[in-house]
């Protein structure tokens, strides 16, 4: 289950960077107010954090889930409380 969560979110970040703000009458539109830069180097660095943060985050998540499958819950919470902060 969790891991058809992650290919849909994995999809939906694929087409986020491909999405509307790279089409150019949203660059045009966005460059006339100034602000497409700006913007620009906004989500840059947000998709940046997420693909640096992601695999991170399911690699804890797969953790979690072994040992929640082992009956090993106090190791998943363990890992779960290690991992929370982080996001």
């Amino acid at each position: 289950m969790w891991r058809k969560t992650g290919s849909h979110f994995e999809k939906s970040i694929a087409d986020y960077e491909e999405g509307a703000t790279h089409e150019p009458a949203m660059q045009e539109l966005l460059a006339r107010y100034g602000v497409r830069d700006d913007i620009n180097r906004r989500q840059r660095l947000a998709l940046d954090e997420i693909k640096k943060t992601y695999p991170v985050l399911t690699a804890k998540m797969d953790d979690i889930i072994a040992f929640l499958r082992a009956g090993k819950q106090d190791d998943a919470v363990a890992v779960y409380h290690e991992t929370a902060p982080l996001f």
